[in-house]
């Protein structure tokens, strides 16, 4: 048991790249400030995987998976339709 204790103390340190855990910090960064230009920049920078620009304006594609059109709608495909396969 001790060594599974030392292990956790050790990989509780290490940082969490995950989407979903990018996502929680950033949710939690929106909530606690006022919206300027630099919280905008991390949002884009953090949520947005890909930016498509279409034949009428654009497409986001964030980190999650989901992709948004210029007017906010979501597009329900799943990744592996969005990435071709």
């Amino acid at each position: 048991m001790l060594i599974l204790a030392c292990a956790a103390e050790k990989y509780s340190g290490l940082p969490d790249y995950t989407p979903y855990h990018q996502m929680q910090i950033l949710r939690d960064r929106i909530t606690e400030r006022p919206m300027d230009d630099e919280l905008r920049n991390e949002i884009l920078r953090t949520a947005v995987q890909e930016i498509r620009f279409t034949g009428g304006g654009l497409e986001l594609r964030l980190i999650n998976g989901k992709t948004l059109e210029a007017n906010g709608k979501e597009i329900g495909r799943c990744l592996r339709q969005q990435q071709g396969k």
